[in-house]
């Protein structure tokens, strides 16, 4: 019994020491590499399951996971996605990459004349997805009912090439 005991703690100490000689301490460039999970979300029927996931740096992901077959899809650059009420519907922002925003940070562009976001629309029941550029803002609604409303950024006018000034 003693001598069962006594090989024991001999074994744990030992695995304690080779435990300690094998952890690499964190530096700074380890932090670019963390991704952040956030915006989960379950639909109404309790059928979907959607969440983003984020680096520090760079375009993140949008995840929509089907519970009843196991498939899991994504839109990439996709955040604050909404479920609509029916949960046939998955509205999402798009963001502008993040290499042209960057880009035009460094140029001192405007905030008003950086890129604008993307509307995504999802339709669960056909698995396909609608994209719409230059979105200022969306609303679905919180109880019945599968329909959206959305506004898009009016488009710069072009002078007609064709047109004469009289």
């Amino acid at each position: 019994m003693k001598k069962s005991i006594l090989a024991i703690l001999i074994c744990l100490f030992i695995g304690s020491l080779f435990a300690q000689t094998n952890k690499i301490p964190l530096s700074h460039a380890d932090y670019d590499h963390w991704k952040n999970l956030k915006n989960q979300q379950i639909s109404a029927n309790g059928e979907w399951i959607t969440y983003e996931v984020n680096p520090q740096k760079g375009d993140g992901y949008l995840y929509l996971y089907q519970v009843s077959t196991g498939k899991l899809d994504s839109a990439a650059r996709g955040y604050q996605a909404i479920f609509s009420p029916e949960s046939e519907i998955l509205s999402f922002n798009i963001k502008a990459q993040f290499d042209t925003i960057r880009q035009a940070k460094v140029k001192k562009i405007e905030k008003k004349d950086l890129p604008k976001d993307s509307l995504g629309i999802w339709n669960l029941k056909e698995n396909s997805i609608l994209h719409f550029a230059e979105l200022e803002s969306f609303k679905i609604p919180e109880e019945k009912g599968e329909w959206m409303a959305f506004l898009l950024k009016m488009p710069k006018e072009k002078k007609d090439s064709l047109a004469t000034d009289s």
